[in-house]
């Protein structure tokens, strides 16, 4: 199955697309970042109980900064995963892929995006499963392993995506793109 744009401007799709991405991404951490402010100490201190070689003042710090902490980690781990596909997509305008090609609507940034949305899912996950374990009333609905196989899934989706993307294009304009990815 092949598909053809007639010109840039036929292209408006792939702009909705990167929207709707970004849009997701910005669902996705923001509900994120709540999840983790919403953690309560009482149930911080339990897990902080099963690593007896942790100080007292230690676990004292870790209580009290925890919440900033992960907001922090969670953004700028973000923004490190969406940058090095931020600068392809941008320095690599002038390559362009094979044509007809599906993926050919997402560009390296998207690419990014979707890494972004799987890290921050990857980082609720294990809030949910870390804490869930230790907390005096677990959630029952839903098990660790589900959310773990649910994790790995969605990476090794956005593995086969990336590798769609990148050989969406010919050889030679796959070693000019990997200059690129090389100088970054």
């Amino acid at each position: 199955m092949t598909f053809k744009f007639r010109s840039e401007k036929d292209r408006g799709g792939a702009v909705s697309i990167t929207r709707r991405i970004f849009a997701v991404f910005v669902a996705a951490s923001a509900l994120t970042l709540l999840y983790l402010n919403m953690t309560d100490n009482a149930d911080m201190k339990l897990f902080l109980e099963h690593f007896p070689e942790i100080g007292s003042q230690t676990k004292r710090t870790i209580l009290a900064t925890y919440k900033m902490g992960a907001s922090l980690f969670v953004f700028f781990a973000d923004v490190i995963l969406v940058g090095p596909f931020a600068y392809l997509s941008y320095f690599g305008k002038h390559i362009k892929p094979k044509d007809g090609k599906l993926i050919n609507a997402l560009s390296f940034f998207d690419i990014g995006l979707l890494l972004a949305i799987v890290f921050t899912v990857w980082v609720a996950s294990a809030r949910f499963i870390l804490i869930n374990m230790v907390t005096k009333t677990p959630v029952k609905f839903i098990h660790h392993e589900p959310l773990t196989v649910f994790c790995i899934v969605l990476f090794a989706i956005w593995f086969v995506l990336g590798l769609m993307k990148v050989y969406s294009y010919p050889k030679d304009k796959r070693r000019e793109l990997a200059r690129y990815a090389i100088k970054f």
